[in-house]
């Protein structure tokens, strides 16, 4: 669990130094912090799918190759309209992006439901890929 965990935890923190860093002291408020966390935990996501999923390290490519699929998800969130970006649902990040948007635009209502959905379908597929990893193992 330490292995999976670091990651998360050094992601969170980096975060938030960069976008002091960065100038951008006024998006770092209490309602981005839990998204600052579901961010990071797209490693542990990450590195189950491919561990979950590789038999060598030739799979493990492809198979990380597949993941990066998971980097235009904001696109689709952004630039999709109606309900057709629903369909990018699927997949976690849609959700993260979503809840922060919404907490950009102050919508706090749709941020706590998009987040409540962020937060599940993260307990989800971690389950799923950390139970496929045992399997496996």
């Amino acid at each position: 669990m330490y292995r999976l965990g670091a990651p998360v935890v050094i992601n969170s923190l980096l975060t938030i130094v960069a976008l002091s860093i960065a100038g951008y002291h006024d998006v770092i408020t209490w309602s981005f912090l839990p998204i600052i966390l579901l961010l990071a935990l797209k490693a542990p996501l990450v590195a189950l799918f491919v561990a979950g999923m590789a038999k060598n390290k030739v799979e493990g490519l492809a198979v990380s190759k597949v993941a990066s699929i998971l980097l235009l998800v904001p696109f689709a969130f952004y630039f999709v309209d109606g309900g057709w970006k629903y369909f990018a649902g699927i997949l976690p990040p849609f959700w993260t992006v979503a809840a922060f948007f919404y907490s950009l635009q102050s919508a706090y209502l749709q941020y706590w439901l998009h987040m409540a959905v962020a937060v599940l379908t993260h307990i989800i597929l971690i389950y799923l890929l950390y139970s496929r990893f045992k399997r496996i193992v």
